[in-house]
Parts: structure tokens; C-alpha cells; sequence
């Protein structure tokens, strides 16, 4: 069972969108002790540790180095992944820690490197890591400097209290031991400031032979850096009009042409939120009062006019200065963006934009153009946090799995909860037929956070990591 910790964003930064911290739980699955049975690892939320799940070979499964993961129960759970980190042929695990409840630099959110005794049991390295203590959103292995050890892209979520400026990410270089060295601002300077990342895949989308980077986030457009002489840039793969409030990526051939597209999840439809390049979601991120805090003010697009989205008592208990200008709330009705803040108060504001909120598929046109269209309606029900690409029904075609919801909203909004989980026949040519739950048997309520395949006594089981609520296993018939 994950649980989560009582915790509302609102209370430390009220004018935020919406809540950062119950995007967990993770789930990663490999065979960590080399019996042929997979196993997997499902994470905590913040002083609720994760947990590792070794399959017997009835097809139960025990939990396996309770005390190892007990020990950073503290910890917030956002990302994991096993690989060989040391080399030895067995695969070690990384967690990554995130969420809000910290401040900036606390130990609770330096990641984590567990070591694999090759039978399965595993302990904590402490100084195999550099001290990188940030917000993790994610964590995707590669050797992405060719020299045959597995190196590391962390994504970094946010800035707590601090939301909408940029965080840095990293590329973490393994020594071939298993100790990383951050050689980000060699090798990929523009990670410094790219965004809040939320999920990437390594994947050679232009079919050059080098692994290049896919990258998502919050307030982001997808983002594309390609590998050139070692050296990591963005690059214009026609995704400029995708700024989104993206949550997941995942890879797979769609359309049956041999090269690699993408499925991405977004916050749909289904909700008060609209956003087009013309008419897009805005967010000034600023000092607005001078006081020493950064304040967040969302606005959205009213005819040709950009008005906040927040109501005036909530803008007013941040910014006082507007409890003087609005006495009323009938003198704060209809007033736009740039009748509420004077040019000097949004001078040197973070512009932050999002015009896309369909879930999406990327076809790749196979040179070096992507391009981005909406899943059909049925998936545009609320937010997705999982997906998995798989041919699902043995039909020779790419199919979908995709679920999510997301409830940490104000009232004012309120839940986006309208999503049970849904299958997507794939057609071969990159469009899919949505399939009724009454039909798929996928069926998956509450706040999905990850979407992952496991081989239990030779059949494949689908694990749902849920946030504030147990897993749940789909088996494939």
C-alpha cells in the first residue's frame, strides 16, 4: 500500500497551479537475483519507505531488504530504475527523490544508489553519488559516452518553493565502477535551464547511430537533444508549438515503419483548461512585491486578453498590494493581467506558456521531423501518468495502455478523476481504436502513477503503481 503523508503544496505556495507533491509512487521491474523470475521495485512516499518484491517460483512474492530501504523511509519516492551500475553483471537500483516538502539543499532529497549483492539484497552506497540534493523527477539509464559502463539522465522536477523557475538536470558519467561524475555543463549545457523535467527516453530518433534525448516536462515543449561529437543540443524537430504540462514519455515503432515514435501524456481536455499557440496558458513567475518570495500568477485567455485564473482573496494573500487596489470584488471583475500588475512589476518575470494539453502520439517522418498529434477523445479524459507500448493483443500491431487521474487540484478547479484506465487497439498506421473497459478488462480507478510489464509463470502481468492506494495486476489472456 502506498501512503501518502499529509502534505498540501497550497499552504507553503498557495498561487501554485496545482499540487507537486503526490506524483509517486514509481515502479521498475528486472530480475535481481538471476533466477529467471522478475521481480520489482515499488516506491514510498515521504517516511513511508519503498519496497522490493522478489517472485518465488510459484509466482508469489516476498519482500526482500525491508531494513536497507526502511532506513531512508524519509525520503520521497518519484523515480527508479535498475542497471548495472558497478559492473559486476548483476543490476543495482536507483531511486530518486522529489516531491515538495522540502527545502532547497535538504538531505531528504539527495537520490539514492542501492547495490546489488547479486543474490538479490541490497544496500545503500553513500559516495558513489554526487551531493545533488534537488527534486528528482526521473531517472534513465544509457551509456550515452560509448564507453561500454551505464551512465545516468536525472531529471530534476522543480525548485521547491520556488515553482516555475528552472531547475538543473543531469548527466551523471559512471566511472565503469559504479561512481558518477556530473558532466552536465560539458557535455549538455542547455540542461542547466531547459525546464521542470518529468520524464525522458534515449532513443536515436534520426537513425544516425547515436543514442539522442527526449525530453518532457511541466510547462515544456517536448524537447529534442541530439548527440553530435559527443555533445548534447537541442535541435527544431518540429515541436516547437508542444508546450504542455507534460507527464510521461515512452517509446515504441506506431506506425510500423521500422523507425521510433512516441506516446505522451499530457492533462487532456476534461477539464476548465484550454490552451491553443494562439491562446495560450500563461504563468508570470516573479518577486511581484519585493518581499523576498517568488509568486506564480496563472492567467488564461479571455477573447484577446489574459486574464488570472486565481480568485482575488487568493491573490491578495500573497500579494498584498492588490488588497488596496480591489477593495471589491466587482472592481477586480474583468481585470486583465496588465491592468492588475504595472510594467515595472512584470518586469524581469519567468514567462511560462502552455498551448498544447491533448495527450499526444509523436509520429517520426524519418528526417528528423517529429510531429505531434492528440490521441482520440477517449484519452483525453484526464491527465496521464502511465503508458505502455506493447502489441497487447498478438496481432503483429503497436497498442497503448494508458492510465492516470490526478486529484491534487484547489477546489476551484477540482479533481480530474474521470479516467478508469484505457486500452488502444493500435491499427498499424499510427491511429488507434479506443476499447471499452467492459471489453479490455483494464480497469484501473484512483491516482495511476506508473504503468509497467512484468513475466509471472511465463504469462505477462501489467503492475499499476497507485498513489495513496495499492498496486493492482492486469494478467494478459
Amino acid at each position: 500500500m502506498h501512503r501518502e503523508n499529509d502534505f498540501i503544496d497550497f499552504d507553503r505556495e498557495i498561487l501554485i497551479p496545482r499540487m507537486m507533491s503526490t506524483e509517486g509512487p514509481p515502479v521498475s521491474v528486472a530480475d535481481v537475483n538471476a533466477d529467471g523470475r522478475d521481480d520489482f521495485y515499488i516506491g514510498g512516499a515521504k517516511e513511508s519507505p519503498g519496497r522490493l518484491f522478489v517472485q518465488r517460483p510459484g509466482g508469489s512474492f516476498v519482500t526482500r531488504s525491508d531494513a536497507t530501504f526502511d532506513a531512508d523511509a524519509i525520503s520521497e519516492d518519484v523515480a527508479a530504475a535498475f542497471f548495472d551500475a558497478d559492473g559486476d553483471g548483476d543490476l543495482d537500483l536507483y531511486v530518486g527523490s522529489g516531491g515538495t516538502e522540502w527545502s532547497e539543499q535538504a538531505p531528504g532529497l539527495q537520490d539514492r544508489l542501492y547495490i546489488n549483492d547479486g543474490l538479490g539484497n541490497f544496500r545503500r552506497s553513500l559516495d558513489r553519488l554526487p551531493l545533488i540534493m534537488e527534486s528528482t523527477s526521473t531517472v534513465v539509464p544509457n551509456d550515452f559516452d560509448d564507453d561500454g559502463d551505464i551512465d545516468l539522465f536525472v531529471g530534476t522536477r522543480l525548485i521547491p518553493w520556488k515553482y516555475g523557475l528552472s531547475p538543473q538536470s543531469h548527466l551523471l558519467s559512471n566511472d565503469g565502477s559504479g561512481f558518477f561524475e556530473d558532466v552536465t555543463d560539458r557535455i549538455a549545457p542547455a540542461l542547466d535551464t531547459l525546464g521542470m523535467v518529468t520524464d525522458a527516453v534515449w532513443v536515436d530518433y534520426d537513425a544516425d547511430g547515436d543514442d539522442d534525448l527526449i525530453v518532457v516536462g511541466d510547462w515544456m515543449s517536448i524537447t529534442v537533444l541530439r548527440k553530435g561529437d559527443g555533445v548534447f543540443k537541442p535541435v527544431d524537430a518540429g515541436l516547437g508549438d508542444t508546450n504542455g504540462w507534460w507527464t510521461r514519455i515512452e517509446a515504441g515503432d506506431l506506425d510500423g515503419d521500422g523507425d521510433v515514435d512516441f506516446v505522451v501524456g499530457n492533462f487532456g481536455s476534461n477539464n476548465r483548461f484550454r490552451a491553443t499557440p494562439a491562446t495560450p496558458i500563461t504563468m508570470h513567475v516573479n518577486d511581484f512585491d519585493r518581499n523576498g518570495w517568488v509568486e506564480q500568477v496563472v492567467s488564461f485567455y479571455k477573447g484577446e486578453r489574459s486574464y488570472p485564473m486565481s480568485l482575488l482573496h487568493v491573490l491578495s494573500s500573497r500579494l498584498n498590494f492588490l488588497k488596496k487596489k480591489y477593495t471589491t470584488y466587482e472592481s477586480f471583475a474583468e481585470q486583465s493581467i496588465d491592468d492588475m500588475f504595472t510594467e515595472d512589476q512584470l518586469r524581469g518575470s519567468v514567462v511560462r506558456t502552455a498551448t498544447m494539453l491533448e495527450s499526444a502520439i509523436i509520429i517520426n517522418e524519418g528526417n528528423g521531423r517529429l510531429n505531434a498529434r492528440p490521441l482520440p477523445p477517449e484519452a483525453q479524459l484526464a491527465p496521464v501518468f502511465g503508458i505502455l507500448i506493447d502489441d497487447f493483443d498478438a496481432d503483429g500491431d503497436a497498442d497503448v495502455l494508458i492510465a492516470g487521474n490526478f486529484f491534487g487540484f484547489t477546489p476551484q478547479f477540482g479533481r480530474m478523476d474521470a479516467s478508469y484506465g484505457l486500452f488502444l487497439k493500435g491499427n498499424g498506421d499510427g491511429s488507434f481504436l479506443p476499447v471499452p473497459q467492459r471489453d479490455s478488462g483494464f480497469f484501473t480507478p484512483g491516482e495511476t502513477r506508473g504503468l509497467s510489464l512484468l513475466e509471472r509463470r511465463g504469462r505477462p502481468l501489467v503492475v499499476v503503481a497507485r498513489n495513496n492506494d495499492r498496486p493492482q495486476f492486469f494478467s494478459l489472456r
